[in-house]
């Protein structure tokens, strides 16, 4: 890693799939309200489930391809492993709701596996699915 790299957020399903505009064209979604609910908002598709870190080039040369035509791209190194999720785990965008509960529990063990507390904190108990995560589009460039 060069330490002058620039690194950008990406989206890894990228933001302009979930735009009203687009969610309206797909027809996945038409007739079923309940999913068009989890895809409007930005609790999932603008959390870490779906952001990665990618240098500036290669997130400039993704724009706004789908995850799934962009990592058979040659010279992207990022594949199913690294993104943690199972190898039958589909990346199409219609498969999103499954590709961001696989990958926001594997980012969640994997966390856990890595932070190690001397003394165990105060735990409150919060509604599964409730955490602090999405990013502060403020905060995307």
């Amino acid at each position: 890693m060069n330490p002058t790299e620039t690194f950008h957020i990406d989206h890894l399903h990228p933001k302009s799939g979930f735009e009203k505009k687009a969610l309206r064209s797909y027809e996945f979604l038409q007739e079923n309200d309940e999913l068009m609910a989890f895809y409007v908002n930005p609790g999932h598709w603008n959390s870490i489930a779906n952001l990665h870190l990618l240098n500036d080039s290669q997130n400039m040369s993704k724009k706004d391809k789908p995850l799934s035509i962009w990592l058979g791209y040659e010279g992207v190194t990022l594949s199913k492993q690294i993104l943690l999720v199972n190898e039958n785990t589909s990346l199409e965008f219609d498969q999103f709701q499954s590709f961001y509960e696989q990958r926001r529990a594997a980012l969640k063990t994997r966390l856990k596996s890595r932070v190690f507390m001397t003394e165990g904190l105060l735990m409150v108990d919060v509604e599964d699915g409730i955490d602090e995560e999405v990013v502060e589009e403020e905060l995307l460039i």
